[in-house]
């Protein structure tokens, strides 16, 4: 054990106390916080409720007294005749009995009342207009600017402001001019139904604010107990748990403290290794890239250069890049089943034909060392079995051209049998008269990055990789690998993996010949490509050709030019600024399906090549994966089957372009 780990534990438990004291103080005053809106909207709500009391009776007393006409009183002091209704006849009256009158209309009656219950009772009232008999009347500023509200069809608004200094809560309502208005303010010009004006109430907040202040008061009181009682708690809670951690790190004897640095040991390794399986994969990525444009350009030179001595450095450079990708893909290939990224497929193999597709890929090199290849396939074995074809292939691949690459003089032989003693067992076999393996390296021979002859001065080749792989796909097939050999006597490999038998896949009619050159139609190519360097290979590998070519350097300019113009086909990248490949061909496709237009095939060409990234390429939306680097041959003969099939839908359609 880390004679720190208690320290580093305390130093934890410390870190993890100071958030929770955090978290749970921010929870608290995130409840105290919405408690105290709640209060303070519930004071406003008491108050809103309050102002439309209010505005509804004095409403209710405005429209009593219009439908009475208004009412005639005794003149007096604080009520005399309306110096404003000196127009209406009878304004002024005298009973039988001598009693002299004057007409009170509902404005003058409402504004006496409004003024007696703001001296009794604080709460302020006004009956105001924009056209105005009587100036006292006159709107203030948040009233002027209400009226020209209601003109545009607002019936009623409510805010807090100030009165004097003092809070208020304000409630307006429109004035709707009745039939009994017109009498007094028929010269207005406002038609019945109209605005006349508007009726405000305005409710003082103190009373309100002070309750609210004395719940406040109350609430933070409690809401800091509660807090204080969590403090309390998460402290008890820390020392027993510190008390705890130290009694157990005391009593942790060596055996413990072994253990726990064995496994801190392994998953550092785990977590290097994953590490290194990422940074592989990575590096293979921008390692693609550049070779893409060595390959390619290679390719091209081959084409033009005709001298000899010229062509021979120019294949050396091309057996260089093709060693090197091989190496990339190697390395890929591990960093792929140590991150448990590659998936073993079931599907019909013709094992017989396999086995003779693998050894006639090798032959030429096994003749120009002077060798024997032999290829022997059991008969009695069935002709078919499931299995993952190219792994397999990959396999023999690997082991067969190991056994000629060591193998100086003699034979090489792939053997492919049941095995003798487990019938549902494939066993195949690999058996050379080479230099052979001495006993110290049968270990670690499988291990990656060893080599049999790794002296400064080997004269094999090779990156140490290719018996790991083949030892990795084997057992994930669910298949052994094992090895025997003498130095000087050559080495035999045998691989058994379970089968089982497998129909043949149903016949598919032949594709029709592709187009000679003549007849390939000239297609609109958008590439879209980051890359100058291999901006400019592709337009090499179509300098001879009749396609016109287009680029765009990132996503959203891929976007914009499929929009703007028609295209036959897109080459997309996938890594690129501003907008990537995958997200700019989803935005193709969504435009496509909204406009109903039709679908531009896009080809993915990029230099990511994990396992899933032709599933994920194909989930995007792209029709075909490409991976880099590619050959010239390649890119054009795809760029044909599209262009056949684009020359037959024309055919059919009887429409160009």
């Amino acid at each position: 054990m880390n004679p720190g780990s208690g320290f580093h534990s305390l130093r934890a438990v410390n870190r993890l106390s100071v958030a929770v004291l955090i978290g749970w103080t921010l929870i608290v005053l995130g409840v105290l916080g919405i408690t105290l809106r709640q209060e303070y909207q519930h004071v406003l709500a008491l108050a809103r409720a309050e102002a439309i009391t209010h505005l509804n009776k004095d409403l209710s007393f405005r429209q009593w007294a219009t439908s009475h006409g208004g009412v005639y009183v005794v003149p007096s002091e604080t009520t005399p005749p309306n110096p404003y209704l000196h127009h209406i006849p009878n304004r002024d009256i005298s009973t039988d009995q001598g009693l002299n009158l004057t007409l009170m209309n509902p404005a003058y009656m409402l504004r006496q009342v409004m003024e007696r219950y703001a001296t009794s009772y604080g709460v302020r009232g006004h009956i105001t207009s924009l056209h105005l008999l009587n100036p006292d009347n006159a709107p203030d500023t948040w009233e002027e600017e209400t009226l020209h509200a209601f003109a545009n069809g607002e019936r009623e608004r409510l805010q807090r402001t100030e009165i004097d200094g003092q809070p208020y809560l304000r409630l307006m309502r429109a004035m709707i001019m009745e039939k009994g208005c017109l009498k007094c303010h028929a010269a207005s010009g406002v038609p019945e139904g109209g605005v006349r004006g508007g009726i405000s109430t305005s409710i003082p907040l103190t009373p309100y604010l002070n309750g609210l202040h004395a719940i406040a008061r109350t609430l933070i009181l409690g809401y800091t107990l509660f807090w204080l009682a969590g403090l309390s708690a998460l402290w008890l809670i820390r020392r027993q748990t510190l008390r705890h951690l130290i009694a157990e790190n005391t009593a942790r004897n060596a055996l413990e403290e072994r253990e726990s640095r064995l496994k801190q040991a392994k998953e550092a390794a785990e977590v290097a290794s994953q590490a290194k399986s990422e940074f592989l994969a990575i590096m293979s990525h921008e390692i693609r890239t550049p070779m893409n444009v060595v390959i390619g350009m290679g390719d091209i030179l081959l084409e033009s250069i005709k001298d000899r001595e010229h062509r021979n450095y120019l294949l050396k450079l091309q057996e260089a890049g093709s060693n090197l990708l091989e190496l990339i893909n190697q390395i890929l290939d591990l960093s792929k089943i140590e991150a448990g990224h590659l998936h073993i497929v079931s599907e019909p193999i013709h094992l017989s034909e396999l086995v003779c597709e693998v050894t006639g890929m090798l032959q030429v090199v096994a003749v120009g060392k002077g060798l024997t290849l032999k290829c022997v396939v059991a008969p009695e074995f069935p002709s078919w079995i499931l299995g993952d074809r190219l792994r397999l292939r990959q396999v023999l691949f690997n082991l067969l051209g190991n056994a000629i690459k060591f193998t100086d003089q003699g034979w090489v032989e792939l053997g492919c049998y049941r095995h003798p003693d487990h019938p549902q067992t494939l066993l195949l076999t690999v058996q050379d008269t080479g230099i052979g393996i001495c006993a110290e390296m049968k270990q670690s021979i499988f291990d990656p990055f060893t080599q049999v002859d790794s002296s400064m001065t080997r004269r094999h080749g090779g990156t140490g990789l290719g018996l790991t792989i083949s030892r990795r796909l084997v057992e994930l097939m669910g298949g052994q690998i094992h090895m025997e050999s003498q130095p000087g006597s050559g080495t035999t490999f045998r691989v058994t993996l379970p089968w089982l038998p497998a129909d043949p896949p149903p016949c598919t009619t032949q594709p029709p010949d592709s187009l000679s050159a003549g007849e390939i139609p000239a297609l609109r190519i958008l590439l879209v490509e980051d890359s100058e360097d291999n901006q400019l290979l592709i337009r090499t590998f179509l300098k001879s050709t009749p396609h016109l070519l287009d680029l765009a350097i990132h996503g959203q300019e891929a976007v914009e030019a499929v929009q703007a113009k028609h295209y036959d086909l897109v080459l997309m990248d996938v890594q690129m600024p501003i907008m990537d490949g995958y997200t700019a061909t989803r935005t193709i496709r969504a435009w496509e399906q909204a406009t109903q237009r039709p679908r531009v095939p896009i080809i993915t060409l990029t230099a990511h090549a994990l396992e899933g990234e032709a599933e994920r390429s194909h989930a995007a939306g792209c029709d075909l994966y490409l991976s880099k680097p590619i050959k010239k041959r390649r890119l054009l003969e795809v760029i044909q089957e599209f262009g056949s099939a684009s020359k037959g839908c024309t055919s059919a359609t009887g429409q160009s372009g």
